[in-house]
């Protein structure tokens, strides 16, 4: 469960995941307005992500960007789960492994802000994409090909150097000059990692 706000009072701290984010350090200075000051009691700083990798990535570095609302509040960051350190914007991590990912990170002031979240995945698999059938060297002027994906949201074709085009399996060619010529059928995935043959 991610708790993407909450309302902080007292001691409580933000929620994120099923993870316990570190006792991040206060500032002095006020604390409730007793003594009939009359003082309305201060706020909590609002973290707000202003930056982030897409939903799903073949890139295995993210940076943030973050920025809160009160002038001098802090921030403390954390990474799948582990214990919220301080930080500043933007940060970066770098060697992420494929899979599902969880960014987090609160503003401190004298009170901790509520917690804002980022998640998203990465992946850098290649699609799967294989060449069934192909003609053979003969005295034909048509060509056709086979060829079958998985994982791939765009597949692209090319004859002859020409521009790789949108295409589906089987690709036909008629009226071929004689000669050699050069097939290429490319799958590319969510991520935009890519397969070619």
């Amino acid at each position: 469960r991610v708790q993407r706000q909450s309302s902080i009072e007292g001691d409580e701290f933000p929620d994120v995941g099923e993870f316990i984010l570190a006792l991040a350090p206060t500032h002095g200075g006020g604390g409730g307005g007793g003594g009939g000051t009359g003082e309305e009691p201060s706020l909590p700083a609002i973290a707000s992500i202003t930056d982030q990798p897409d939903v799903i990535t073949n890139s295995t570095s993210a940076t943030f960007v973050f920025e809160t609302d009160q002038v001098g509040a802090e921030f403390a960051c954390s990474l799948d789960g582990a214990v919220a350190a301080l930080c500043t914007s933007p940060v970066t991590y770098d060697d992420l492994v494929d899979g599902d990912h969880l960014f987090a990170v609160y503003a401190v002031t004298d009170k901790t802000g509520p917690t804002a979240v980022a998640e998203w995945t990465v992946d850098t698999t290649e699609p799967l994409l294989t060449l069934l059938t192909a003609p053979a060297d003969g005295l034909s002027t048509d060509a056709e090909f086979t060829f079958s994906t998985e994982g791939a949201v765009a597949i692209l074709c090319s004859l002859d150097g020409g521009q790789l085009t949108s295409c589906a399996s089987p690709v036909n060619y008629t009226d071929l000059a004689v000669g050699t010529h050069h097939f290429v059928v490319a799958a590319v995935d969510a991520a935009g990692n890519h397969a070619s043959v």
